[in-house]
């Protein structure tokens, strides 16, 4: 079973985008900050990482960029900032919110696949 490594702040979406993927045969981890994303990044086994764009303590941008330091594993952001034009570099794949769920199933299981 593949483990994807959640971070979004905000409670709603994390509990939703966590109940979407363990109906679709993952296991989640969460994070609600960048730094919590980080510890456990380093200490659990990761196959993949969905995380937000805005998070309370560092963007999803330079988070991407200090996993990446770690361990590559996929990447896929998601962000409903509008000022956001372009795909973060450590990103693999950008969607904007609100995002389309069986699009982003999709996406993760194409990513999981290419890097195995």
């Amino acid at each position: 079973m593949n483990t994807i490594l959640i971070v979004e702040d905000h409670k709603v979406t994390l509990s939703s985008l966590c109940l979407i993927f363990e109906r679709n045969g993952y296991h989640c981890l969460t994070a609600p900050t960048a730094r919590e994303a980080i510890d456990l990044f380093s200490k659990k086994h990761v196959d993949l990482v969905l995380l937000d764009y805005g998070l309370p303590d560092i963007d999803g941008g330079t988070l991407a960029t200090e996993l990446r330091k770690i361990r590559h594993v996929p990447i896929v952001m998601i962000s409903g900032d509008g000022q956001l034009l372009g795909k973060p570099a450590a990103a693999d794949v950008l969607f904007a919110k609100p995002t389309d769920p069986t699009l982003l199933i999709k996406t993760v299981g194409d990513l999981l696949k290419r890097a195995s």
